[in-house]
């Protein structure tokens, strides 16, 4: 066995190299000529510019990121595009023409750039991708098609162009995900879609999302918000990461609770990167989907639930994705469902006992005024009831009879618990205020 090589690309630039060596070790070389043009972008925080060469387990940890976390899913892939092994190095060789963010991945140094197409496919073909995708968490495509999406849920990648969905083959970029849900939690689509909507109008930043039904199947509809459609129709990507990616971690490491970092030991490398300003107010975005994570009972916002963008020197804070509330499933015996927040709030994880000490204590952490912290916290907090029922209203001038009717019940089991939220953190807002 000779070293291997993978070429990584931001859009059509060639910025470096991934090599395999004969014993399995990964490492990322940046090509000179990316490392000293004009203000380049790095292909992650945790392999900055300033070294050409990233030895160790980082490179082979981002390669990891970019693929499912699913075997079945990674399985899929290796039949469906005749990979040697489920190895990432090997499945990106692949599916990593359009990978996350603007990185495209190949086997190749020359790019086929004029590969691209895009096919018609219908509500049917769709459903019965979704179908699919659900129960195994695999990422259904067909043999000409090359997007990597990661994660565990099972997800279907298209590109919508003049309201017509289109499958992406060659190097055509995807520019939606669709979401069929858990099976295990009853409508959970619909519930992340709710979700999304109530912290859009709570004013936080999330990716736009939709609900739909293809054929009977449910979906989330999110719009990709790493990839730009200009007036041409052209689409254009932008590069982005995962926190576990920036810190150079394997994603088995994205809960605190499996020994991965604490939400203060990412804000200390968040801080650490961008220009003038940005630190501070990506602190603010990242304390924010913390926040509303335990005010909608968003338990699952792991690291790799938060992403940023990087554009040369400049690091942002992504929007919010895949928020969903498990208030819905409360009190139902027969389904599993975990009131543990992935990221504490000093100190505390679990919902409906958070008070004014464990704000204080998580603001310091965070490095922010504790007042600041419990104003915030106040703000969103009586934002919360008003966002649920315009969420809501929203949703049934889409498609009332889905609202009062499959999610009606979902809809009723939501409003009582966050209501209990609601009530719980007013009292002792108001019950400690000076």
């Amino acid at each position: 066995m000779t070293e291997q090589k993978l070429y990584a690309f931001l859009g059509e630039t060639p910025v470096g190299e991934f090599t395999r060596s004969t014993n399995g070790t990964i490492a990322f070389h940046y090509f000179d000529g990316y490392r000293w043009s004009d203000n380049p972008t790095p292909i992650s925080l945790s392999m900055p510019l300033a070294q050409e060469t990233h030895t160790g387990t980082v490179a082979a940890n981002f390669l990891d990121a970019l693929v499912p976390e699913s075997q079945h899913a990674r399985l899929e892939s290796q039949r469906m595009h005749h990979a040697s092994t489920t190895d990432a190095f090997d499945l990106l060789q692949a599916i990593g023409f359009d990978a996350t963010g603007a990185l495209r991945l190949s086997s190749s140094l020359d790019l086929p750039v004029e590969n691209q197409s895009l096919l018609p496919i219908d509500d049917s073909a769709i459903a019965a991708r979704l179908r699919a995708a659900a129960p195994t968490g695999i990422q259904p495509a067909g043999a000409k098609e090359h997007w990597s999406v990661a994660g565990q849920q099972g997800k279907i990648a298209l590109r919508l162009h003049n309201d017509r969905w289109y499958t992406a083959e060659g190097t055509a970029r995807t520019t939606h995900i669709l979401k069929p849900g858990i099976p295990t939690l009853p409508d959970q689509a619909f519930d992340e879609h709710l979700t999304m909507r109530i912290a859009a109008h709570m004013g936080l930043r999330v990716a736009n999302t939709t609900f739909r039904l293809f054929e009977g199947v449910p979906a989330i509809i999110i719009e990709r918000y790493d990839r730009i459609t200009n007036d041409n129709g052209d689409v254009i990507a932008l590069h982005q990461e995962d926190l576990t990616q920036a810190m150079g971690i394997p994603s088995s490491l994205k809960y605190e609770e499996h020994n991965g970092p604490t939400s203060e030991r990412y804000a200390a490398m968040i801080r650490r990167h961008g220009l003038n300003g940005e630190g501070e107010a990506n602190i603010r975005a990242f304390v924010d989907g913390i926040l509303v994570s335990y005010l909608l009972g968003a338990t699952d916002s792991h690291a790799k639930n938060y992403s940023l963008l990087l554009k040369g020197d400049s690091v942002r804070m992504a929007p919010l994705y895949d928020l969903a509330s498990i208030y819905p499933y409360l009190g139902h015996g027969s389904i599993g469902a975990s009131t543990t927040l992935a990221m504490n709030i000093g100190g505390r994880r679990n919902l409906l006992q958070l008070r004014r000490k464990h704000l204080e204590r998580f603001a310091s952490r965070m490095g922010l005024p504790a007042e600041d912290v419990l104003h915030r916290f106040a703000t969103l907090t009586r934002r919360m009831p008003d966002a649920f029922e315009r969420a809501v209203a929203e949703q049934q001038a889409i498609d009332g009879s889905y609202a009062s009717t499959v999610g009606a019940t979902l809809i009723d089991d939501y409003r009582k618990r966050l209501l209990m939220t609601y009530d719980d953190a007013m009292h002792w807002l108001t019950e400690s205020a000076p």
